[in-house]
């Protein structure tokens, strides 16, 4: 459901393009390498550590995708890792839709796909 509100979100957005989504970490990271996305939002609920090992792993990939974790509560330690990481951004799942497209926008400043 999340995913869904996200993509109606952006897709109502002149400057952003969804190139994909995906539900898990494995499959997500041949989905980036297939389609080069600018920027990917991660779930910071994925099981276990695979949200922080998979944002690990996009920001010290030759890719480097602009990487916007998501959390579930505002006091959330994940979302400060998620940074640690190197996550560039991190916002609420409550977030307004003008803070979460603000928080992308300022990800990346041009024409980019998410």
């Amino acid at each position: 459901m999340m995913r869904d509100g996200l993509r109606a979100i952006i897709e109502q957005t002149d400057d952003m393009d969804v190139v994909g989504e995906m539900g898990d970490e494995g499959a997500a990271l041949s989905l980036v390498e297939r389609l080069r996305p600018d920027v990917v939002l991660v779930d910071l609920e994925l099981k276990g550590s695979a949200s922080l090992d998979f944002i690990d792993l996009l920001s010290h990939s030759a890719l480097r995708p602009r990487v916007i974790a998501m959390a579930t509560y505002p006091d959330d330690s994940a979302a400060h890792r998620a940074l640690r990481c190197g996550a560039v951004s991190t916002f609420l799942k409550t977030s307004g839709r003008d803070d979460i497209l603000e928080t992308i926008r300022r990800s990346w400043s041009e024409r980019r796909s998410i």
